[in-house]
């Protein structure tokens, strides 16, 4: 070991064997002296009484006072600072608080708290007034739970009674120990290592400034041993030439070269959400650690370098200058002088100073800032541009949004493309992952019909913006019109590009809205290209989207990105933008614009104007609330502007849209729930398939029962809408009757037919007639049958519950009906009928063989080939040669499990046998007839 001063040229003062203690002294009051300087910066620019507060900080850890802001009574409080004698006019000051003598306390046998830093922002050009000023409280000697929680109310209680002068701290607990910093702002987390651990150490070494206690061991090992940084250091404790209980340690930069940057870079962009000029900065270093990898000169080591070079300089040491000249070396070094610009107009926002708007006292920031625009070239009409941010135009904001996504999004790109290919290490679990792509997503996502925010964390106020709104054939569409926001007005010829491009004049309104564009606006001007939109109804739309989607949104809460996106709010808008003497004509829905809010604060706008438009917009939010699994229905609000009284048309779809809500979505109700409703002259049965709900529409009743009879997977309950149920009351009531897994038979006789109704344990529903000469025939062999075909399944299936059956009948009164329970009992004695019982079995071409049980004769299909039915008939007539006329029924019918694999679910339900014996009835009573 030499003992010559080391040159100022190199990068540290160890050659050989242990250093001197001289040279350990002379190397910590260049730190010293930095460190100072860049203190006594951070008070410049903070108000006298926040000065007093700011001073008082560590005499507030070091003693406790019942007096003293953050007093805890309880002695197990964590108390004293290492190597901290707080100066006597800080005990003067605190004297004024206590209103009586204050020493510097007694004795303690050990500080519980290594030391308080000050890191960030604080005392660099980025420190604007009012900045959150962040200080670390670390500490080395292990502290139970109970000490952390009484640290953490301590902190939290300084943080308020800072807040009383308008100092804004953070204070976060770190244990050195494990090196691990919890992002809550007052807790302390230890743990193994993470990769994150090395941005957090080189922002943590470049920016720390020393309050009170020990300072860094990493001071004094140079970059040169940054890859032997624990032998070095403990070479420097072994020769004595370091007191190890004078400094802290928290390790060497080594972990740097390990993190995962894409992961960090993720984080930025989310951040970019609210401050996206500081995000540009950060994320375009995390490019160039990237990029330099896995020998990376980071901005930590080229501040130690600049101290140990004797550049003392507070503007060359300021890190947000250090940050700048970094990415400018870089990005001239790579010809990317575009990029260079936008990083420029970045770092001038973020420092916040408005150098055109001179005054007669200058500090420092002033005076640092106006060299390095110097530096730059800039003309005084871009500063006085910049400065006038809060005039831009919407244009202004519009391209600066563009370039800064721009960049961002290059910089995450060529970043994952320089990082390592790793698991990711940053400290983040996969819930925490999983939010803040969440979050990501609800801030940048662009698709169709979303409303996005051109605010780009600038305090820009556009409400007196004028906007115009046209509407224009599409001319890639023909046919298709949309609607685009201007800020001037415009010819029919002009092809300047819309500042927002929107489906509807709904979406294109809701834009201009939320981004702030409509405050001040007592009418917009609306040029129509189709036909005429009235300004009453566009103020009454316009009134309704305020009412129910306000400027400024209201805040989203961290715990809402914990689970997926629900709706919460839905607003209807009808018939906006159509004819109004189509509109008033009738009551028809001709479009229908939704508006969508959702947990993550998304605002989204579905417009629909086909001749469907109602069925299609109710299928569409079906499908959205039935695949969130919502706690409740989302609030619904329908509007609809176009019509002289519009409550009618109004009160119709949100009468339709809460029934289909309630009957397909909401909490408690089967899965596989179908609902019937009537838009215009159709029938619509909506149901969910394989998760997605659809709709069948049909254009009479007919084909509706025809839907309705089709096999269901499940037990299927069938909900009316209100006005079909006004319309076919019966329908209605007997649903209401059914029960699950049980048949239910209802009659109406009228004159020589009867109309006959099952809904099977499915929910399946078959409606037939049948010729009746006495309702004894007609219902005796259909209860024998149904008691039959129950006995059949539930032997099949023992797992099946025992159904509880209704046979009703239905008898009409003038203005109402009853239904009236029957059963076997009632008519067995006065039928007269030929019961025959069927097996049906499959055939080698796919279709079905029959055998016929009729008295003691059996009749196989195949045999009889068409002579089948025939022969039946003639049997059946000589069973009774007594009856002219017997009439033959199936009280008994067996599928064989080929035809029940056969089936289109492969499983059979009442209503398949109670088809079989119908259609095979058909035929033989047809065949009677001929005889």
């Amino acid at each position: 070991m030499t003992d010559t001063w080391p040159h100022p040229d190199t990068t540290g003062f160890i050659h050989s064997g242990a250093a001197s203690a001289d040279h350990i002294r002379h190397v910590l009051s260049r730190f010293t002296q930095a460190n100072d300087g860049r203190l006594a910066r951070c008070r410049d620019d903070l108000k006298p009484k926040q000065q007093q507060a700011f001073d008082l900080l560590p005499l507030l850890f070091h003693l406790s006072h019942q007096s003293l802001p953050g007093y805890s009574g309880d002695p197990h409080c964590p108390t004293g600072i290492a190597q901290y004698q707080p100066a006597k006019s800080l005990l003067k000051a605190a004297q004024r608080l206590t209103g009586g003598l204050m020493s510097q306390g007694p004795a303690l046998h050990k500080a519980a708290i290594s030391g308080l830093y000050l890191i960030g922002t604080g005392g660099s050009i980025g420190q604007a007034i009012g900045t959150e000023l962040m200080i670390w409280v670390c500490f080395e000697t292990p502290l139970s739970a109970r000490q952390l929680a009484l640290l953490r109310e301590k902190t939290d209680q300084l943080t308020q009674w800072a807040q009383g002068f308008h100092l804004v701290l953070r204070f976060v607990l770190v244990d050195a120990r494990h090196w691990q910093v919890s992002s809550h702002p007052s807790s302390a987390v230890g743990g193994p290592r993470s990769g994150s651990d090395g941005r957090r150490l080189d922002e943590f070494y470049q920016t720390a400034q020393v309050l009170a206690g020990v300072y860094p061991a990493w001071w004094l090992v140079p970059t040169a041993y940054e890859g032997d940084y624990a032998a070095t250091l403990q070479a420097l404790y072994h020769t004595g030439a370091v007191d190890k209980s004078q400094c802290i340690d928290f390790g060497g930069l080594g972990a740097l070269a390990s993190d995962d940057f894409a992961g960090a870079g993720l984080r930025q962009i989310y951040q970019a959400i609210d401050s996206p000029y500081q995000s540009v900065l950060m994320l375009i270093l995390l490019e160039i650690y990237a990029r330099q990898l896995p020998h990376i000169d980071c901005l930590a080591q080229a501040y130690k370098n600049r101290i140990y070079r004797m550049q003392l300089s507070l503007d060359d040491l300021d890190p947000y200058v250090m940050l700048y000249q970094k990415i400018e070396s870089y990005l001239l070094a790579h010809d990317q002088t575009k990029r260079l610009e936008l990083i420029r107009r970045c770092f001038y926002f973020k420092v916040g100073l408005k150098l055109s708007q001179r005054t007669h006292a200058l500090g420092w920031r002033h005076e640092l800032m106006d060299n390095l625009v110097q530096s730059w070239g800039w003309s005084a009409a871009a500063l006085k541009h910049l400065d006038a941010v809060r005039a831009w135009t919407i244009e202004d904001m519009l391209t600066e949004r563009r370039l800064l996504i721009a960049e961002l999004t290059q910089s995450y790109r060529a970043l994952c493309q320089y990082s390592p290919s790793q698991p990711p290490s940053d400290g983040l679990s996969r819930a925490d992952r999983l939010s803040l792509n969440r979050k990501l997503h609800a801030a940048f996502d662009r698709r169709q019909g979303k409303i996005n925010y051109i605010h780009i964390g600038l305090d820009v106020d556009l409400s007196n913006q004028r906007v115009h709104l046209y509407e224009r054939a599409s001319r890639e569409d023909p046919g298709v019109y949309q609607w685009g926001v201007y800020d001037r007005p415009m010819s029919q010829q002009s092809r300047t590009p819309a500042l927002k491009s929107a489906n509807g004049l709904v979406e294109a309104l809701l834009w201009c809205h939320l981004n702030g564009l409509l405050t001040a606006a007592l009418q917009v001007p609306i040029f129509p290209a189709r036909h005429e939109v009235n300004d009453d109804e566009v103020r009454t739309a316009l009134t309704a989207l305020r009412n129910q989607v306000p400027n400024p949104r209201p805040h989203t809460e961290a715990h809402c990105f914990d689970r997926p996106a629900r709706v919460t709010r839905v607003l209807l808008i009808i018939n906006l933008g159509c004819d109004p003497r189509q509109s008033r004509s009738d009551s028809s829905v001709h479009s229908l614009d939704q508006v969508l809010v959702n947990s993550w604060g998304e605002v989204e706008v579905e417009r629909f104007a086909t001749q469907d438009a109602l069925a299609k917009g109710l299928k569409s939010l079906l499908n959205r609330i039935h695949a969130q699994a919502p706690d409740d229905l989302p609030a619904l609000v329908t509007l609809c502007p176009s019509q002289v009284e519009p409550s009618v048309l109004a009160l119709r779809v949100d009468a339709l849209m809460q029934a289909a809500l309630a009957a397909l979505c909401s909490i408690g109700q089967p899965p596989n729930n179908r609902f019937i409703c009537r838009i215009g002259n159709r029938y619509l049965l909506y149901q969910a398939h394989n998760r997605t709900i659809g709709y069948v529409p049909t254009d009479s009743l007919d084909e509706l029962r025809m839907q309705l009879a089709l096999e269901q997977a499940d037990y299927s309950r069938l909900i009316f809408d209100r006005q079909f149920a006004l319309d076919h009351p019966l329908w209605a009531k007997l649903y209401r009757l059914h029960r699950p897994h049980a048949v239910l038979l209802a009659c109406e006789k009228r004159h020589q037919q009867a109309t006959l109704y099952l809904i099977d344990e499915q929910g399946s529903l078959l409606v037939f007639k049948q010729p009746v000469r006495n309702l004894a025939t007609l219902w005796a062999p259909l209860l024998q049958f149904l008691h039959a075909t129950d006995q059949r399944r539930s032997g099949i299936d023992d797992r099946k519950p025992k159904a509880d059956n209704h046979f009703v009948q239905i008898e009409r009164s003038p203005g109402r009906f009853d239904l009236k329970k029957t059963g076997l009992n009632d008519w067995a004695q006065a039928a007269h009928f030929i019961g025959i019982g069927v097996t049906v079995t499959l055939s080698a071409q796919g279709g079905y063989d029959y055998r016929v049980v009729c008295g003691e004769q059996e009749f196989h299909s195949p045999a009889w080939g068409d002579l089948f039915y025939r022969a039946i008939a003639s049997y059946g007539l000589g069973l009774d040669p007594s009856r002219a006329n017997p009439e033959i029924y199936i009280i008994d019918l067996a599928l064989t499990s080929a035809v029940i694999d056969h089936l289109p679910l492969g499983r059979d339900q009442t209503m398949h046998y109670l088809q079989f014996k119908l259609k095979l009835e058909r035929r033989i009573h047809a065949a009677q007839a001929d005889l």
